[in-house]
């Protein structure tokens, strides 16, 4: 594969947390596709693999069988492409969602359209992309309208899958879920509906070994969409279902992803979009019985947000993160929007990576390093067209470049109320074995060189920073004149607990009551970091 490295001219820091364990924590920004300005291409999901590296998935239509196809990408902990993979047919294929699987092979899902209507596909790979088999499900007629969103290895080798389908069920599109053996194989399906659309964009299996399925319905409450959240039992038997709205009239609300929680309950993202109020990503926490335990909007606060999650999970520190866009601030357009909350949903940081152009991010993962990794598309950065876009953070969210803070407004005013209404459960649906081409292609362009943000030495920009340890204020000196200099103060979580600006060269932080212990520091000016450390107060 060929490698293009772009070193940034200016590097943009967020000032909202910072942790010196960072500095074993790699960061990279990379695009992926044809590097021109036909280039087509987009990461719907990724994982970080048991190797350390990430396999994202998605679509390009610049190599491959024809029209879109599904996209494979596996690369190393850095960043760089170890394989691609297209899978498809000369008509449009796919890929939504992708799994390691338990022999470190791949899964992935999606739709396709190369056999008349659309298809459900799921198909399998060894650990070097290698196609094994393909499977496709629907009602294997033209008239076939199905697609999968979500997919998850169960606990027996086999597969679940959810998304759509309008064939059969009660009427507009249903929630479909599909389960299968290890080889593709159907087991059973299920679809959950009435007369209006329901969308089903994640599935996950349980603790109890059931399924939790989450998007979004017309047919209950409001017509113009709210949460939908359906619970079975192992063989897809409706265990409960809940309804999540909002009390504004002209509201549609949209859950992306579902995913469940230490405590056993689950934790629901999407968007609420309303003329009124603007749109705002979403963050809804239940119990394990679907009962509110809280509701936020993430923003701007009015009604010109612009603002979704289509991803969101529990962190290791027990608070939670989401991904989505924001276009109200960071590099223009939709850029990436990575919002960490504590265990309340109360905001801890936001932060934005992106280009002067669209960038969508469409799915997060917390990494083995607990950084987190996220994949979208962006337009911006090279020659235009879409590309794959992977941003590694470290601890607090942050990349050495192209990374601003999101003045992000939790908005807790708006009512979310629940509803029970039963599901209308139908079945149907076929497998049929496809023939699928293969072939590779893309290259990578390195936005942001992989690296920690522990790798500046204050020494090396004329800081010096004194006493060290302190018990009551510390003085932060410069060997020259800095302008405006900005220092912050973080503690062992990433919270920002001071911050004070300065011109000239020099500034006397007082200690302001804080408890004796370990804190961190970043100095400064503008788009520069002058300087980061430990700094103890004794």
């Amino acid at each position: 594969m060929k490698k293009i490295v772009i070193i940034a001219a200016m590097l943009v820091y967020s000032a909202t947390a910072f942790s010196l364990s960072d500095t074993t924590v790699m960061s990279f920004q990379t695009e992926y596709g044809t590097l021109d300005t036909s280039s087509d291409a987009y990461a719907a999901c990724i994982q970080q693999t048991s190797d350390g590296g990430y396999i994202a998935a998605g679509y390009s239509s610049n190599f491959g069988a024809g029209n879109d196809d599904a996209y494979l990408l596996k690369t190393d902990a850095t960043g760089s492409i170890q394989w691609t993979r297209t899978f498809g047919t000369f008509l449009a294929d796919d890929a939504f969602a992708v799994v390691e699987t338990t022999d470190n092979g791949y899964a992935v899902a999606g739709t396709t359209s190369g056999y008349g209507g659309e298809h459900i596909f799921l198909l399998r790979t060894d650990p070097s992309g290698n196609l094994l088999w393909t499977k496709v499900y629907g009602t294997l007629d033209t008239t076939s309208d199905a697609a999968a969103y979500s997919l998850q290895q169960t606990a027996d080798g086999g597969f679940i899958l959810a998304g759509y389908i309008s064939n059969f069920g009660s009427g507009g599109d249903d929630f479909y879920l599909l389960k299968t053996d290890g080889e593709g194989l159907l087991s059973w399906t299920r679809t959950y509906g009435w007369l209006g659309n329901d969308d089903a964009y994640s599935v996950i299996q349980t603790a109890d070994g059931g399924y939790v399925l989450a998007g979004t319905t017309a047919s209950f409450g409001d017509t113009l969409g709210d949460f939908w959240v359906v619970k079975t039992n192992s063989y897809g038997d409706t265990l409960w279902t809940r309804i999540y709205g909002s009390n504004l009239a002209d509201a549609a609300d949209m859950a992306n992803s579902i995913s469940q929680t230490r405590d056993m309950g689950y934790l629901i993202a999407g968007v609420t979009s309303s003329a009124s109020m603007g749109e705002f990503g979403r963050l809804i926490k239940t119990d394990q019985n679907g009962n509110l335990q809280w509701a936020h909007l993430y923003g701007t606060g009015n009604s010109s947000s612009d603002a979704s999650f289509s991803s969101a999970l529990q962190t290791s520190d027990g608070g939670y993160v989401a991904t989505g866009y924001i276009s109200n601030f960071g590099a223009g357009g939709d850029d990436y929007y990575i919002v960490k909350t504590d265990s309340s949903g109360g905001l801890m940081w936001a932060n934005t990576f992106g280009s002067s152009a669209d960038d969508d991010a469409n799915y997060i993962r917390q990494t083995s390093d607990n950084g987190y990794v996220l994949a979208g598309s962006t337009f911006g950065f090279t020659n235009g067209g879409e590309h794959v876009y992977l941003v590694k953070t470290n601890l607090a969210g942050m990349t050495d470049c192209n990374s601003l803070p999101a003045n992000t407004v939790m908005n807790t005013s708006i009512t979310t109320f629940t509803k029970r209404f039963p599901s209308f459960v139908s079945f149907g649906g076929l497998e049929h074995m496809i023939p699928f081409m293969t072939s590779a292609g893309g290259d990578e362009i390195q936005i942001c060189l992989p690296s920690g943000l522990g790798n500046i030495n204050p020494a090396s920009t004329g800081l010096t920073v004194y006493p060290n340890p302190a018990t009551t204020e510390v003085t932060f000196a410069l060997d020259r004149a800095s302008g405006t200099a900005i220092v912050s103060l973080y503690d062992l979580n990433g919270k920002q607990v001071q911050q004070v600006s300065f011109s000239g060269q020099q500034v006397v932080l007082g200690r302001n009551g804080l408890p004796e212990g370990i804190y961190f520091y970043m100095v400064r000016n503008g788009s520069e970091i002058l300087g980061k450390g430990k700094l103890n107060f004794e």
